[in-house]
């Protein structure tokens, strides 16, 4: 797939495959990775930006793991603080 022009397939499709296929080899290479949803240069300093739309999500009874609301998992969170 890398580096071969697809015909069978729209620009959207050649997209989500380059990442798969980008994030399958960070993960074979165990390369530490994340993906923003957008990357901006502001007052000299680049700024990660996240954009959620999603339904509010409730934790189920006895779940320990997770929290009401909405947002980023922790280890994501984490990733972006690091970076």
């Amino acid at each position: 797939m890398f580096g071969e022009t697809r015909f069978d397939v729209g620009i959207q499709e050649q997209g989500i495959e380059a990442e798969q296929w980008l994030l399958k080899h960070f993960v074979s290479k165990r390369i530490e990775c994340f993906q923003p949803d957008a990357i901006s240069f502001e007052n000299c300093d680049y700024v990660l930006n996240e954009i959620k739309h999603q339904e509010m999500y409730t934790k189920c009874k006895g779940d320990t793991n997770s929290f009401d609301g909405h947002g980023l998992p922790l280890w994501q969170i984490k990733a972006r603080m690091k970076f």
